[in-house]
C-alpha cells in the first residue's frame, strides 16, 4: 500500500513539474518574442531608407521621388509595412497602374516592379480620356485631343466609369472596330474616330473627313473591304461624303 501511495505522490510531483515547466516556458517565449518585436520595430538596424521601383517601359525611381510615389515616409520601421495593404494604396493612388509586386529587402530597402496601363484609344466624354484594352478609364483628362490615339464618340458620362474598367457594350464594340482597323489599314488609326451611339449603326469618321457606315457585324470584314474601297478611291481621285459598307458592294454616296 505504501509502495503504491508513494508512485503516486511521484507522478503527482512530476505532473506538477512538468505544468510549472511548461508555464515557465511560454512566459518565457512570450517575454522574449515581445522583447524581439520591440527590438525589430524600434531598432535604427530596420528602418526603411530605401526603394527601387522598376516600370516596365525599363525606367527606375529611386530616393525621394520613390517614397513620394507610394506615399511612405524615411524612418518608418519596414516590419509596419504590409505589402498587401501597400499594394492596395498605390493602386488606389495610382489607377495608371495594371500589376504591381513589392519585395522587401531586408533590413532596410523595398523594390518594386510597376507594370502601367497601356492607352490604346481615347474616349471623348467632353474631354478626352485615355482607354486601356480592358476597357478601363483613366482618369487623366485633356481638353484637346490626345495624340497617336483613336477615338471613340458616342457615350456619355451616366454609361462610363472614370478609373474604372468598363464592361460596356459600346465601349467593347469601339475597342474591337479600332483593333480590326488597326490591322487593316493602320496608317488611319491613330486619326479616326468611331461612333458607337447606336450600336447596330457604328460609323467611322476618317480623317479625310468621309463617314464610313459599319452597321452591325461583319465588321473584320468589312474593315479589309474598306482598305481596297480606299485604294480604289485614292486611284480615282474620287471624294465622297460617305462609304457605306452594309451591302454586300460599297456604295459611294457624293458630296
Amino acid at each position: 500500500m505504501r509502495g503504491i501511495l508513494r508512485r503516486f505522490n511521484l507522478e503527482k510531483i512530476q505532473l506538477v513539474t512538468t505544468i510549472f515547466f511548461g508555464l515557465f516556458i511560454v512566459v518565457f517565449l512570450t517575454v522574449f518574442i515581445r522583447y524581439i518585436k520591440n527590438y525589430a520595430f524600434d531598432s535604427p538596424r530596420f528602418v526603411l531608407s530605401d526603394i527601387e521601383i522598376q516600370f516596365d517601359d525599363g525606367k527606375t525611381m529611386i530616393s525621394d521621388k520613390a517614397f513620394d510615389y507610394l506615399g511612405l515616409e524615411k524612418g518608418e520601421s519596414i516590419f509596419k509595412i504590409n505589402p498587401i495593404s501597400l499594394r492596395a494604396r498605390v493602386l488606389k493612388k495610382h489607377p495608371e497602374i495594371l500589376e504591381i509586386d513589392i519585395y522587401k529587402k531586408m533590413p532596410i530597402s523595398l523594390k518594386l516592379n510597376v507594370k502601367n496601363r497601356k492607352s490604346v484609344a481615347q474616349i471623348h466624354l467632353g474631354q478626352f480620356y485615355p482607354l486601356d484594352a480592358s476597357g478601363f478609364v483613366l482618369p487623366f483628362p485633356s481638353n484637346f485631343r490626345i495624340e497617336n490615339l483613336a477615338c471613340i464618340e458616342g457615350l456619355s458620362l451616366t454609361e462610363v466609369r472614370i478609373g474604372e474598367d468598363n464592361s460596356t457594350i459600346k465601349i467593347f464594340l469601339g475597342l474591337k472596330i479600332l483593333n480590326f482597323l488597326k490591322d487593316a489599314i493602320k496608317d488611319l488609326y491613330s486619326k479616326t474616330n468611331v461612333d458607337v451611339s447606336d450600336s447596330q449603326n457604328t460609323i467611322l469618321l476618317l480623317p479625310e473627313g468621309i463617314k464610313v457606315k459599319l452597321g452591325e457585324g461583319g465588321l473584320e470584314e468589312k474593315l479589309a473591304r474598306l482598305k481596297l474601297v480606299l485604294e480604289d478611291i485614292k486611284d480615282k481621285k474620287l471624294n465622297p461624303l460617305a462609304i457605306d459598307l452594309r451591302f454586300e458592294n460599297a456604295v459611294l454616296i457624293p458630296r
